[in-house]
């Protein structure tokens, strides 16, 4: 039965809706820095279904401090002339 998600994940939706990402682009983000989020745990996190083991729940925690804010990469391509 799903409960409330814990507070660190309540802060990393927060963190992700502020940057305008997407859960996708969450997990794109916290992988190309070196955290290994799947999008089905992200998923399972914030929905309460499931939380971060503690090693991970540390590193998103480290992450989370340093507020950071990243620019959401454009999915379009320019075209070609």
């Amino acid at each position: 039965m799903p409960q409330k998600p814990l507070p660190l994940i309540i802060s990393l939706k927060r963190w992700r809706e502020q940057n305008g990402f997407s859960q996708s682009d969450a997990v794109r983000v916290l992988t190309n820095t070196g955290i290994p989020v799947t999008l089905d745990s992200l998923q399972n996190w914030e929905s309460g279904r499931r939380s971060p083991r503690a090693e991970l729940a540390l590193a998103l925690a480290d992450f989370l401090r340093q507020d950071p804010t990243i620019p959401k990469k454009s999915s379009r391509q320019p075209r070609a002339h």
